[in-house]
């Protein structure tokens, strides 16, 4: 079960996911202990998620040429020359989606899982009862454009009922969490919302992290080409912690608002965070919210987290830089998320420095080391 677990620090080496073929592989050094060719046929596949079902590593991926939701699969996370595509996990789009540009982004995947089947699988909880139960089906956070309006995007959830694989669907007639003003309790336009990633906290509790699109509202702010303004809401990039119930969708009212995590620290993060994902590390006391700043499409992006020993709503501080332009011989590495088992993690990076065209998914083991953490 991926949200409730476990932990290892055991070493893997990094490995890349590309469209290269196996004929032009060459080693790609990418940590100290040994080089990897590790190329697939995944391709381009942007801000990916994994699981892992039976045995099977599961990683889904932002539109493209595998669809709307992009899948690949793989029986040995550490050999990235293992993945295969699968296809389209979404082919039908739900009736809020502008159908001419969907731009469904930055998939989440996770099962709604039950206590009795965590406690019987001998996952962690850190001593803590374990809250409320539910039916083990399948789930995908994802972000959409608006139908009518396909420069602002919002978050939508849809489910599977017994296939980690899909078909998933989405029934919903408007957007699951969508800060425009129409849909947010206090009629603040915030931008929509994107980036969306779930986390099971040690009691049980289910919460869902998400940017607040606030760049939307400057015509895509830095990352548009657009400088951005003293508007008020535009340089807002808000990393937001929205507490929902164990079907992973009720609780979402004006009485349960979103609270505020983290935000961009102005020029130095091009007025940008986004990608956020939270973790409780091995202890069991350190939450980490791992994130992107930058801008996506250039040398600036950069993967760092903070920590919170209070509770997964924070405060969160102490910020670290995990991966730069560079490390590792990575270009523009992003969108990280991880499944708490053995501490498994994927993100992605440029095919070559400053062009987005080809982002490659990237595997790695996160090693915990108090409120630091490192790749293994």
């Amino acid at each position: 079960m991926p949200l409730v677990s476990t932990y290892s620090t055991r070493s893997l080496t990094i490995g890349i996911i590309a469209s290269i073929p196996l004929s032009n592989a060459v080693p790609y050094r990418l940590q100290k202990r040994g080089p990897s060719s590790a190329i697939t046929n995944l391709g381009n596949f942007p801000d990916p998620s994994i699981i892992t079902v039976g045995g099977t590593y599961y990683a889904f991926g932002t539109n493209g040429a595998g669809g709307h939701i992009q899948t690949g699969a793989s029986n040995n996370f550490g050999n990235p020359g293992s993945w295969s595509p699968l296809g389209d996990a979404m082919p039908n789009l739900a009736s809020w989606i502008d159908g001419g540009s969907p731009n469904v982004w930055a998939p989440s995947v996770i099962q709604f899982v039950s206590p009795r089947l965590i406690l019987l699988t001998g996952h962690k909880t850190h001593g803590l009862p374990l809250q409320g139960d539910y039916d083990n089906s399948y789930g995908i956070y994802y972000t959409a454009s608006l139908a009518g309006d396909a420069s602002t995007h919002c978050i939508g959830l849809a489910r599977s009922s017994s296939s980690v694989t899909g078909p998933y669907s989405d029934g919903a007639t408007y957007a699951f969490i969508c800060p425009t003003g129409n849909f947010q309790c206090d009629n603040v336009n915030r931008g929509g919302a994107i980036d969306p990633a779930s986390f099971r906290d040690k009691d049980g509790s289910w919460y869902i992290v998400y940017k607040e699109d606030g760049p939307s509202l400057c015509s895509g702010g830095v990352a548009g080409g657009y400088p951005v303004t003293s508007a008020m809401q535009c340089s807002h990039t808000r990393l937001m912690l929205q507490k929902v119930g164990n079907d992973g969708y009720s609780g979402v009212t004006c009485d349960n608002p979103p609270v505020a995590l983290y935000d961009n620290a102005g020029a130095s993060d091009k007025y940008n965070i986004e990608a956020p994902s939270i973790v409780l590390s091995s202890d069991g006391l350190t939450y980490f919210l791992f994130f992107s700043s930058g801008v996506y499409n250039d040398e600036s992006y950069t993967v760092s987290y903070v920590t919170s020993t209070n509770g997964v709503a924070g405060p969160y501080g102490n910020r670290q830089t995990l991966l730069a332009q560079g490390s590792y011989g990575l270009n523009s590495p992003g969108g990280l998320q991880m499944q708490l088992v053995d501490a498994l993690a994927v993100f992605h990076g440029d095919s070559a420095a400053d062009n987005d065209n080809t982002r490659w998914m990237y595997t790695a083991t996160i090693n915990w080391n108090g409120q630091t953490c490192s790749i293994a």
